[in-house]
């Protein structure tokens, strides 16, 4: 039996079907335990049934991606801790236990949080802004259109109301938001003192915000 194969350290095997025999395995970049499925390499030698396989095992890899949902406590198996990630995943299609209660903050018109500390993007806004994003596609799309936490979107307004009323965006424009570049400026001025009259923001960092909008080209 191998004894290592890639970065996956074969501790023992665990089944073996017609096709593929899956092993018990070690991340040896991890630590973490995992059940690692290889084809058998006689099994590819038939042309037709190597690209059979092989389009079994990525239909494979990307259902078990669309299988998760932040919002379902899944059962893995009695040998999975899904705090961490470490153990062995017994039960490939797993069953649901339950729907996580979820809380999300509030949001105004345009679709931005409302709430907490006071920002001036919230307060004199460009767009909509959001903490998450879309995964894009790719050579290896198994998460493809699925949500990216961690890095961050913006939607920007329509400059005009006739470009918005084109794109049927019912997010008010600049021009119906600010009318002009100084009523903008005027509008991130307000909003910025606001923060710094709460103590959430220093008055040189206030001044800051200010002169960016000034040089900025919103409106001009």
């Amino acid at each position: 039996m191998q004894t290592r194969i890639g970065k996956y350290e074969i501790k023992k095997k665990l089944g073996k079907g017609a096709s593929a025999t899956v092993y018990l395995a070690t991340d040896s970049f991890t630590g973490a335990d995992v059940a690692l499925k290889v084809i058998d390499p006689a099994a590819l030698k038939d042309l037709q049934q190597g690209k059979l396989l092989r389009s079994q095992f990525f239909n494979e890899t990307s259902l078990a991606g669309k299988l998760i949902n932040p919002v379902l406590d899944y059962d893995w198996g009695p040998a999975f801790d899904p705090n961490d990630g470490a153990g062995v995943v017994s039960s490939v299609t797993p069953r649901i236990k339950q729907v996580i209660k979820m809380l999300v903050p509030k949001v105004d018109a345009d679709g931005n949080e409302i709430g907490g500390v006071p920002v001036v993007l919230r307060d004199a806004p460009l767009g909509t802004y959001m903490g998450w994003n879309i995964t894009a596609g790719g050579a290896l799309p198994f998460h493809q259109e699925k949500l990216c936490m961690y890095a961050g979107g913006m939607i920007p307004f329509a400059k005009t109301k006739a470009e918005r009323m084109a794109k049927n965006d019912p997010r008010l424009s600049l021009e119906e938001r600010y009318v002009d570049h100084a009523s903008y400026v005027a509008a991130v001025a307000k909003a910025a003192a606001n923060a710094v009259a709460q103590k959430f923001l220093l008055p040189k960092d206030a001044a800051a915000l200010v002169a960016a909008a000034e040089a900025s080209s919103v409106l001009k």
